[in-house]
């Protein structure tokens, strides 16, 4: 699903500069027993990583899309 022979490269140094990724995985809601049919890259600028405030561990994400639908208009 990540086609990394033709994007690892891209993605790779992605992460380097940004320092992390995150990507959507796609479900069927007709057929969820198909699992994640596909996955979309999520650019770093829209979304902030939930934090659990005990442990200091990463619970989530929360993504932007109303900035995310206007910019890519």
């Amino acid at each position: 699903m990540f086609d990394l022979q033709d994007s690892g490269y891209n993605l790779i140094k992605r992460f380097l500069v940004e320092g992390e990724l995150a990507w959507e995985n796609i479900i069927n809601p007709k057929y969820p027993d198909l699992g994640i049919i596909g996955v979309r890259f999520l650019p770093a600028e829209y979304y902030e990583t939930l934090v659990d405030v005990k442990s200091g561990l990463p619970v989530g994400i929360v993504f932007d899309v109303d900035n995310f639908s206007k910019d890519i208009r």
